[in-house]
């Protein structure tokens, strides 16, 4: 305790409550359980603002709790499709219970999808990413939405697979780039001062 603020354990807490004690019993009983992992999952960031800056909120944080919101629809539905039966065996309250072959699922993914287009472009813009990652990321986003692509023409679990294994890359470039960034700009100023 003494070794963070109670703000950023606070925020911790929060999102440690909102997974275990809401987001995980939602399985059971409502496929709004996604939607509402997906914005849990994303606040993460929101711990490392509140840490460095005392505040919950700063524009970067926004970005990347927003790309990562984005990110979670295919690649949870790609878990979620490739492992339907095990699911619903479970007895969990799933979207594939309903939307067996994936449509309502591919429309969640397609508007994540516009979002996974859009963030990166405003991590550029206000200096988070160097464009030479996010050429990167942009190659290897195309590559994961081809296997969107192939899911909608056959929603079996080999393409929901490919879908969770192509959701990688984009992400791993993604968080290099805004981390290289830094390192970049941070040794840049260093220099400068010399």
């Amino acid at each position: 305790m003494h070794m963070a603020n109670p703000g950023t354990i606070a925020v911790a807490g929060g999102i440690w409550i909102g997974y275990s004690l809401m987001y995980t019993p939602m399985k059971r009983f409502t496929t709004h359980n996604t939607l509402f992992g997906a914005i849990v999952g994303a606040l993460p960031p929101l711990i490392g603002t509140y840490a460095a800056l005392g505040q919950v909120i700063s524009p970067e944080s926004m970005l990347l709790a927003t790309y990562i919101f984005s990110w979670q629809w295919p690649h949870f539905y790609g878990i979620l499709y490739e492992n339907r039966s095990d699911y619903k065996r479970a007895g969990y309250t799933m979207l594939s219970n309903t939307d067996p072959d994936g449509k309502k699922a591919l429309k969640h993914i397609y508007f994540s999808s516009m979002l996974s287009t859009i963030v990166p472009a405003a991590m550029w813009y206000t200096g988070m990413i160097n464009p030479v990652f996010l050429a990167a990321y942009y190659f290897y986003f195309s590559k994961a939405m081809n296997s969107v692509s192939a899911f909608a023409k056959e929603g079996n679990e080999q393409n929901a697979k490919k879908i969770k294994v192509s959701s990688y890359m984009p992400f791993f470039l993604l968080l290099c780039g805004i981390y290289a960034t830094t390192i970049l700009n941070k040794t840049f100023e260093c220099i400068s001062k010399y």
